[in-house]
């Protein structure tokens, strides 16, 4: 059962506002609420590190999908009161409601907007809200008059019209449950979430609910625009604080950092949203170009999970270890950046985060732990969807072909690719001109595509001159398959001592077009000045440039990025 809570002010002067919030809290007592107490105290003194510990302290008695009616003004000012609203909406999914209990200005009107429900408790403060609110008002604003002279009796009877009211209020029970993952250090990935949340709307004709599965590396203000592009396009969304200890005691600190440990929140879903049945889980990179609700309609023939085959490994782009160790097969390997997941089904087969420590302590070596796990969790319990739920734009670039209704998906592909321009990039491009950041991407990518003739040239030049010393120099190539790496082959003699680079490689004796494929350790035992690397800017997983500068090598001198050496048609830059 849901709980309802109401703030409560303490060590404050016991002015007639205090007073009201006291009695309004009793009236709430009696009815079966629980407090929220707040104390008065100079904010100010607060550093931003001991204003968030103390909001904590505040919420912690707060569980997810519990309620709270917040008593304002509170008396520690705005800005407290609107990070303890957010916080309070991290914690138990919901934006608090708000009892006014006296005048307060028109700076709280992004709250005020923010709230589902408002209760005036006097009169003329009904009035004053009105007006300030504008046209929200009539769908949020609620009035029973209250004042110092009222009864117990009708300070209940104000709560209990309020909580009728709450009654009607929307529960999203038929709504689409769509759920992403958000660790978001550098404040780049929420606007990702927002365009991708964005795509969902413009394209689904059902009504949508959103979860974020977030930790504290999402400030409020990036809570703030989420909620924003969801309220502002008819959707609704529930924040779900995540704690990374359990992640960080069971994954490698490498991994988490490639990765992102927002990877591994899809884990624990079934335990968060213990009160659905299912939930169509999407990655932060996606662009949604299709209505959802086919997809989410599947049966899905009681497995566990609906998924789609990973194309990169059906076009023999790369090869992960699991399959590689026969753990699965090309077939079946599937993509877990779009799940559609039972998630009644997978409570009843057991803890998925306990199965997930189960693989782990297997000691597989697996490339993707996360995305390994499920594979090997879910193996024949699966069923595979048309490839269009779980487009790779990696792969979908070389068809040249218009935009496809279905789901495109930026895994490895770093977003936009300004060097071959589709219109799957001008949608996302016109999406994220929409969503609430301040910073925009599009005037830089435009600059960037200007250049690109110039810096061509620039690039082959700058080759020419390292080969003119070929004799002295070998020629290591990291990353291999691409059409950009094959005709750089083609045209540049392989000779002796020249081999191929793959972190992922496990057979001693593997070779591509006559020469040793070696793992990422070989090269730094190469002598600076004796060789020149041609890198794929995706090898190792999009991390091949910053292990190469890591180890001190400069670029346009020890080594060279394939695609700015080639033409559009041989797999490179297009300008």
């Amino acid at each position: 059962m849901v709980k309802i809570h109401i703030s409560n002010i303490h060590n404050a002067a016991l002015s007639d506002r205090v007073k009201l919030q006291h009695k309004l809290a009793e009236a709430g007592h009696a009815l079966g609420m629980y407090e929220l107490g707040i104390f008065s105290y100079p904010v100010d003194s607060d550093t931003p590190e001991q204003l968030s510990t103390r909001l904590d302290g505040l919420v912690s008695s707060l569980e997810h999908g519990d309620r709270v009616i917040l008593q304002l003004p509170t008396g520690n000012g705005r800005e407290f009161e609107e990070k303890l609203a957010w916080r309070i909406q991290t914690y138990t999914g919901h934006y608090p409601f708000f009892l006014v209990s006296t005048e307060i200005g028109k700076d709280y009107l992004s709250m005020l907007h923010n709230s589902e429900r408002v209760l005036a408790v006097k009169r003329w403060l009904y009035e004053d809200l009105k007006e300030v609110m504008g046209r929200d008002a009539s769908e949020k604003l609620f009035f029973h008059y209250a004042d110092e002279t009222t009864s117990e009796l009708d300070d209940r009877a104000c709560l209990t019209g309020f909580l009728d009211e709450l009654g009607d209020l929307k529960e999203n029970k038929d709504a689409i449950q769509v759920c992403f993952a958000l660790h978001d250090n550098d404040g780049t990935y929420s606007s990702r979430v927002a365009v991708a949340m964005l795509s969902v709307m413009r394209k689904t004709k059902s009504p949508v609910c959103f979860h974020i599965l977030l930790d504290e590396s999402v400030d409020e203000v990036n809570r703030r625009r989420l909620a924003q592009v969801a309220r502002e396009n008819g959707a609704t969304i529930e924040f779900h604080l995540i704690n990374n200890q359990k992640i960080e005691e069971n994954v490698t600190a490498f991994y988490t950092k490639v990765y992102s440990v927002a990877a591994m929140y899809r884990l624990f879903i079934p335990q968060i949203l213990s009160r659905k049945n299912r939930v169509i889980y999407l990655d932060a990179d996606v662009l949604v170009n299709r209505d959802i609700t086919e997809l989410w309609k599947n049966k899905l023939d009681n497995n566990a999970i609906g998924a789609i085959v990973d194309s990169g490994q059906l076009a023999h782009r790369y090869v992960t270890t699991f399959v590689r160790k026969g753990f699965g097969t090309r077939n079946e390997y599937f993509n877990s950046g779009v799940l559609l997941m039972n998630l009644e089904k997978i409570r009843k087969e057991g803890d998925l985060w306990n199965r997930f420590i189960e693989y782990a302590q297997k000691d597989i070596q697996s490339d993707l732990v996360d995305q390994d796990a499920l594979n090997y969790i879910f193996h024949n319990d699966v069923l595979y969807l048309d490839e269009k739920w779980n487009v790779l734009t990696k792969d979908e670039r070389s068809k040249s072909q218009k935009i496809r209704s279905a789901i495109y998906h930026f895994v490895g592909d770093k977003g936009i690719n300004f060097s071959n321009f589709t219109e799957f990039d001008r949608l996302y491009l016109e999406l994220r001109q929409e969503v609430p950041w301040e910073k925009s991407i599009v005037n830089d990518m435009f600059l960037r595509m200007l250049s690109m003739g110039d810096f061509k040239v620039t690039e082959l030049q700058k080759l020419i001159t390292q080969l003119s010393e070929r004799k002295k120099k070998k020629i290591i190539f990291y990353g291999y398959g691409a059409p950009s790496i094959r005709t750089l082959i083609s045209v540049i003699e392989i000779r002796k001592g020249d081999y191929y680079i793959d972190e992922n490689i496990k057979d001693p004796d593997a070779e591509q077009y006559g020469r040793p494929i070696k793992p990422f350790s070989s090269l730094e035992n190469e002598k600076k000045g004796d060789f020149i690397v041609i890198v794929l800017p995706d090898a190792d997983n999009g991390q091949a440039l910053k292990k190469l500068d890591k180890l001190g090598l400069r670029r346009d001198i020890d080594y060279f990025v394939a695609p700015t050496l080639t033409t559009g048609d041989q797999g490179g830059y297009k300008r």
